[in-house]
Order: C-alpha cells, then sequence, then structure tokens
C-alpha cells in the first residue's frame, strides 16, 4: 500500500511540471506570435510610406496589402507623408518624405 501511495504521488507531481511546461510553451508563442506581427505591422508601414512619398495613396495602399496589411490612414503633407496601417490587429506608423529630385 505505501508504494501505491508513493507513486501516486510522484504521479500527480509529473502532471503538474507536465502543466506547468504546456502553460510556458503556450505563453511563448503568444509573445513569438505578438513580435511577429509587430515586426510584420512596422515593415509593412514603412513600405507604405515609401510607396506613398514616391507615387500616391494608391501605390502606399497596394503595397500595404502586398504585405497583408491594411492602410488605415494616409495624409500627405507637402513632401511627408504619414501613414498608420494594421496586421493581425497590430497597429504601426511611419513616415516618410517625398525626395526634391522629384
Amino acid at each position: 500500500m505505501h508504494a501505491n501511495k508513493w507513486r501516486w504521488k510522484v504521479a500527480q507531481r509529473v502532471a503538474l511540471v507536465m502543466v506547468g511546461i504546456g502553460v510556458v510553451a503556450y505563453g511563448q508563442a503568444v509573445l513569438e506570435r505578438s513580435a511577429v506581427d509587430r515586426a510584420r505591422a512596422q515593415t509593412a508601414s514603412d513600405d507604405a510610406a515609401l510607396a506613398g512619398a514616391a507615387a500616391d495613396q494608391g501605390a502606399a495602399r497596394q503595397l500595404a496589402e502586398a504585405n497583408a496589411a491594411t492602410l488605415v490612414s494616409f495624409q500627405q503633407i507637402g513632401p511627408d507623408v504619414r501613414v498608420v496601417v494594421t496586421v493581425g490587429g497590430i497597429r504601426a506608423h511611419a513616415r516618410a518624405r517625398r525626395s526634391a529630385e522629384r
């Protein structure tokens, strides 16, 4: 009887450790996905701002969509362009300036 009680306690502890490992792994996956979404959103906003400065709002929208993003805002103030895009619920802002050579 004593051996069975000991085995049961060991099994409980092993199960608890396994659950803990699962929770940590899930948390890590969520954090990694969030970091990837932030990087994708920033890349998409940078691309959209550069396209908008070089061409127009349509080009900014096309590059945002090519990066699986949604162009939320486009402002052109003189040579400056400011954009806001979203990717996976993450918002990113960027700005670019049109070259004086144009």
